[in-house]
């Protein structure tokens, strides 16, 4: 016999609402030790189609699925994320909520689940915008509802029989990156939770980067433009002193030239140390100004 209870969320100054519907059932899907477990299924509309229903994620969920999970719930796949950028991000979207919340509905972020002796929910792209939730929870009392789509899942399948086989396959697929601010770190001293990055200023230099409409650096749009781009990127810039010195509040401008004009050497994105690098590309400068970004 199942149980059924809704409750409303509103989130601060918006109409939007976003209801969830519970059942209590019999379910073992939530854990390997448990046969009856809370199970749940959650409302999210993108504004132009009707409402879709989707489950709480749980560890036998299969890939491919679309889920929601708590933000406490999710593990981080790397160390560091861009705070100036991010706060861009928050400031942009507080201006209107419900579109941000249709965003997310729209676009999940994508998840591995942990094999059964390293569980957990492990986010492998949009670290960012994760972030950003939590600001918006934390600093301005605003939840929302978050969707995430589980690209592979350790935990119903046999892909590894030990933590290192686990580590060794999530850096192969680029699930991970474990660099913090250049320095190499051991996959078990990954933070635990989203409040526990710590900000490296150059990842919002790369993100305004990738977001320039000069396009003058690399090609997000490139197949090997994948996880942790920007990461990599940021690791190259860390070998150019002019760079390397970026911080919080910097003048974009005046980096974006030193990019494109590094002294005698040109620009830095073409050069052929940086070929191996996600989404390098040898195409010219856009002419299209009106898509240039954070130039003051």
């Amino acid at each position: 016999m199942s149980i059924f209870w809704g409750k409303y969320f509103c989130l601060t100054n918006t109409i939007i609402c976003l209801f969830l519907v519970y059942s209590c059932t019999s379910d073992d899907s939530v854990n390997s030790n448990s046969k009856t477990a809370l199970r749940s299924t959650v409302t999210c509309a993108t504004g132009d189609s009707e409402s879709v229903e989707y489950p709480v994620c749980s560890y036998n969920l299969k890939e491919g699925k679309v889920c929601s999970v708590t933000l406490e719930q999710i593990r981080p796949g790397q160390f560091n994320y861009g705070e100036e950028y991010v706060y861009k991000i928050v400031k942009k979207y507080l201006k209107n909520i419900k579109k941000n919340q249709e965003m997310y509905c729209k676009k999940p972020l994508n998840i591995v689940i942990g094999p059964s002796f390293n569980q957990g929910y492990f986010l492998t792209d949009g670290h960012h915008r994760a972030k950003s939730i939590e600001i918006f929870k934390t600093e301005h009392n605003i939840e929302y509802l978050l969707l995430f789509k589980i690209e592979r899942n350790y935990f119903i399948n046999n892909y590894v029989k030990n933590n290192e086989e686990f580590w060794k396959d999530m850096e192969k697929n680029n699930y991970v990156y474990l660099k913090d601010k250049g320095q190499l770190r051991f996959a078990e001293e990954l933070p635990k939770k989203m409040s526990e990055l710590t900000n490296d200023p150059l990842r919002s230099l790369l993100a305004y980067v990738a977001e320039d409409g000069l396009k003058f650096c690399f090609n997000t749009k490139s197949p090997t433009y994948g996880n942790f781009a920007e990461f990599k990127w940021a690791e190259y810039f860390r070998r150019f002193n002019e760079l390397s010195e970026y911080h919080d509040g910097s003048n974009y401008c005046d980096y974006r030239q030193k990019i494109i004009n590094l002294k005698s050497l040109g620009n830095i994105c073409k050069l052929p140390q940086a070929i191996d690098l996600p989404g390098f590309s040898l195409e010219k400068i856009s002419d299209n100004k009106e898509k240039i970004v954070n130039c003051n």
